[in-house]
């Protein structure tokens, strides 16, 4: 309080309570002095960034040596089993099960403006999927993953420059465009909202930030430098310089990609959810004609086999 009476000395202020706020997920709380002042809420934290952060350590990303990053929808206890098991494909199959496909598509994806357009290519591939043409699904969902990126980082204020130049900005933008999940607050000191202090301390900017550097190391790398087994990347699907690309698993992480881009869509302004949607009538009966999809796969494997082996 000493600190703070120079600041107050000759103003109509005083403090409405001390508090402790538990407003992250990895670093748990600082203290603060709060005070009303013209119907906005002020916070003074007592310790600077530096303090708080003193023994603190970089968050690992294990998921940079399985090619991915932390998906958003799925559930911890999943996540967890994801980074610990050999049975990777299998796994994420239950995690990205065709009702869940189904919800995030309906209750998901048609809720947000920024897939307005895409939504029915969307469904296609989730078709495609189910039918077991993984080629198709995965390819006709690579141009969705630049146009709903492209259209996030024009709302960040990134008009004009490439999409891959933009990545060096985008997790910046995130955080300063999504401090109101971060402080109960009208104001607190700039240096609580930035970046470099909201990355250590907040699991969504960590999130957000270990998205753009699967971005940058796999899916718009240099091709010339991939070397992942996977051959999810932009530039060697679309340019047709990889075919091996059509798996389930590559689809499964372009589709939590576009989850990805909807939890922080949702965290920079439209605020519909950030839990997974709640499944309703819509999506389970679309989950069942999906489940009818898949049960015709194997037919159409066979005849599609016979087909293409004749002359």
């Amino acid at each position: 309080m000493a600190q703070l009476k120079p600041i107050l000395r000759g103003r109509d202020l005083s403090p409405s309570q001390f508090a402790q706020n538990d407003f992250a997920r990895f670093q748990n709380c600082f203290e603060y002095v709060e005070f009303d002042v013209a119907g906005k809420t002020i916070w003074f934290p007592r310790k600077k960034p530096d303090g708080i952060l003193k023994g603190v350590s970089e968050r690992p990303r294990p998921w940079n040596e399985r090619g991915w990053f932390h998906p958003p929808y799925l559930s911890r206890g999943l996540v967890r089993r994801l980074l610990e098991t050999d049975q990777f494909d299998e796994l994420l199959a239950n995690g990205y099960s065709l009702l869940h496909l189904a919800t995030m598509w309906n209750q998901g994806f048609r809720e947000l403006s920024i897939f307005e357009r895409f939504c029915p290519v969307i469904f296609e591939s989730i078709e495609a999927h189910a039918l077991g043409l993984e080629d198709v699904a995965v390819s006709s969902l690579v141009p969705v993953i630049e146009g709903t990126l492209r259209e996030l980082q024009d709302r960040l204020g990134f008009a004009g420059e490439s999409i891959t130049d933009r990545l060096e900005h985008f997790a910046p933008a995130v955080a300063e465009n999504a401090g109101g999940w971060f402080y109960q607050c009208d104001w607190l000191p700039r240096r609580f909202r930035s970046y470099d202090y909201l990355k250590r301390v907040d699991e969504f900017v960590w999130l957000v930030d270990g998205y753009v550097l699967f971005l940058k190391e796999h899916l718009f790398a240099d091709t010339d430098n991939f070397q992942n087994p996977s051959e999810l990347n932009r530039h060697g699907i679309l340019h047709g310089l990889f075919d091996s690309y059509g798996s389930r698993t590559n689809f499964f992480m372009l589709y939590s990609m576009l989850e990805m881009h909807a939890f922080i869509t949702n965290l920079t302004g439209e605020n519909q959810f950030l839990l997974f949607p709640e499944m309703n009538e819509h999506s389970e009966k679309t989950s069942l004609y999906l489940g009818g999809l898949d049960r015709l796969s194997s037919v159409r494997k066979t005849v599609s086999q016979r087909i293409t082996q004749q002359r």
